[in-house]
């Protein structure tokens, strides 16, 4: 699906789910669920958000690496140097006892810092970690869908016009997993226990515009056809 079709099918998701619900107020929903449906696919190596993500992480990184060599060189020096030169390290007794002292008291960072660096790099190395950066990694799985929940009911433990908005956000994000699901490729849901894409046994071409077209106008019909089925004739 292209992006226009996953906003398309947001909007009917939201129509959906304001019938279902019975509430006016959840119309908000149609606000904030096209942005919703926009989201997983921020990973998607055309996408310019993509791009700049990518530059930040490569920027952070090397930030990261360069104050981590700098930190622990000092701690480094400061422990190491008085012990391999203790008379010449005399002669700065006032300055060196004071950084030896912290170099000694603080000699778990050294440690910490190669450990993190270690981490950090068998990490973004590492098969899982690529294959959840790129596209239908892990912004196709449910964890997103797990994030948003919590956020929400950590920050707003009480209805209201931000909570109707992300309840909006969740159905737009929630739509793009459901309608990916028809794809060739499908969504990797179960994630962790597998990166093996799962979803319904019809498989749409993604460049296929016009049966992607369909797939959305059908499979929102029927959403919207048994919300009001299960709210006002069950």
């Amino acid at each position: 699906m292209n992006g226009v079709q996953h906003k398309a099918f947001s909007l009917m998701c939201a129509s959906a789910y304001c019938i279902f619900t019975g509430d006016i107020v959840n119309a908000t929903s149609f606000i904030t669920a096209p942005i919703g449906a926009a989201t997983p696919d921020i990973d998607h190596p055309a996408k310019k958000e993509n791009k700049l993500i990518r530059a930040g992480a490569k920027s952070l990184n090397a930030a990261i690496n360069t104050a981590v060599m700098f930190v622990g060189a000092a701690l480094g020096a400061a422990f190491i140097l008085p012990m391999i030169f203790p008379t010449q390290m005399k002669q700065f007794a006032g300055i060196t006892g004071s950084v030896q002292s912290i170099g000694i008291k603080y000699f778990i960072w050294i440690v910490s810092i190669i450990g993190f660096i270690i981490l950090k790099e068998w990490t973004v190395r590492s098969k899982v970690f690529k294959w959840a950066a790129s596209h239908r990694g892990i912004t196709h799985t449910l964890i997103p869908i797990g994030i948003v929940l919590l956020g929400r009911q950590m920050l707003f433990s009480s209805n209201g016009i931000f909570t109707n908005l992300i309840d909006g956000y969740l159905v737009g994000l929630s739509s793009h997993l459901f309608i990916d699901s028809f794809n060739k490729d499908k969504c990797p849901l179960l994630f962790p226990i597998t990166t093996k894409g799962v979803g319904f046994p019809i498989s749409i071409p993604t460049k296929n515009v016009k049966a992607c077209w369909m797939c959305v106008i059908i499979v929102g019909a029927l959403l919207n056809i048994l919300a009001y089925w299960f709210k006002y004739i069950k």
